[in-house]
């Protein structure tokens, strides 16, 4: 599919490339604002904690699935359309870069760290030591997507 993408792009007329560029972006920022900002604390208010667990863990690997295919084709769309690199390449590279490690390193991390929570007893140090992990990685997913945001 890269390669059947790239020959497309290279047909795409600058106004086109800039279209999907812009698209892609904005689906990638709604994306990552909806659930961050909306659908996230809405269901932890609403939700118990086990039930909010299991969602966010099919939810985060869609969203990032989701802003990872999203900033390639924006970065590959702004190139294509202003065929230099600066700033707004810049930024779209580093929401790329993200969202790659979101979804392939932190996400599927933080989610193994919460269901191995639920595997000890409560005040067992097993528990703690995943409970730890599953804060020091959510943490850092968190972030690092308002990082993407703001970027």
């Amino acid at each position: 599919t890269g390669a059947v993408a790239a020959v497309v792009f290279v047909k795409l007329s600058a106004t086109s490339a800039a279209f999907v560029y812009l698209v892609a972006t904005a689906i990638m920022l709604g994306t990552q604002c909806w659930v961050a900002f909306v659908a996230g604390p809405t269901m932890r208010a609403n939700l118990e904690k086990i039930a909010f667990g299991d969602i966010q863990s099919r939810l985060f690997p869609k969203m990032g699935m989701v802003v990872m295919n999203c900033s390639a084709l924006a970065i590959t769309g702004y190139f294509r359309a202003h065929n230099r690199f600066d700033l707004g390449y810049v930024s779209l590279a580093i929401c790329s870069f993200i969202s790659n490690f979101n979804c392939f390193i932190f996400f599927p991390a933080c989610t193994g760290y919460m269901f191995e929570m639920r595997k000890h007893a409560e005040e067992s140090k097993e528990r703690k030591q995943a409970r730890t992990m599953f804060g020091i990685t959510h943490g850092i997913a968190n972030i690092s997507t308002l990082v993407s945001i703001a970027a």
